[in-house]
């Protein structure tokens, strides 16, 4: 996998916000995008589903577990859970548990994040990217996974806080 090589790039807007002191705050920004949902699944043999994908915002290749957002206000988050997953890594999950709700980056970003965890994650179909997508399915075991957070290898924050919350919370195993 290679990154992207950047053609052209310009800033499409710079606001100032007047704040209650008085004072002008420079480029401040408040960015609306859907709600997402982020699953961690894990295959029969325990093994957990994550992606290797190219992010042009931080110009680098990560390791994280599969997320999108929701595409239309009809398709529930959970039912947008399972299309992500199939459609990054071709593994199908019947059930999914939501394990949490949070704001991403709620400095700067409107929407919520969703996170499930799902057991028994079954290989269905072949991928279906986006255009824009170049995801590698990868599975991990636990120790691995373990050495990746130590290492400091896995750099997306929505990621870590979902690992996090099934390690501490002994999701892994059940």
């Amino acid at each position: 996998m290679k990154t992207w090589k950047t053609i052209k790039s310009k800033y499409v807007l710079r606001n100032k916000y007047l704040m209650e002191n008085g004072k002008i705050a420079k480029d401040y920004f408040v960015v609306e995008k859907f709600d997402y949902a982020m699953i961690a699944a894990f295959t029969k043999e325990n093994r957990l589903i994550m992606v290797q994908q190219y992010r042009h915002p931080v110009g680098k290749i990560g390791i994280e577990l599969p997320a999108g957002g929701l595409t239309h206000k009809k398709e529930s988050i959970k039912l947008c859970a399972k299309r992500e997953m199939l459609e990054e890594t071709g593994y199908s999950i019947k059930n999914l548990k939501k394990i949490g709700e949070f704001h991403a980056a709620s400095g700067l970003l409107n929407n919520k994040m969703h996170l499930f965890i799902g057991h028994n994650a079954i290989k269905t179909h072949a991928q279906n990217l986006d255009e824009n997508e170049q995801i590698t399915p990868l599975l991990f075991s636990k120790q691995d996974v373990l050495k990746l957070l130590k290492q400091g290898k896995i750099k997306d924050a929505s990621t870590a806080l979902t690992l996090s919350i099934i390690i501490n919370n002994n999701l892994w195993n059940i």
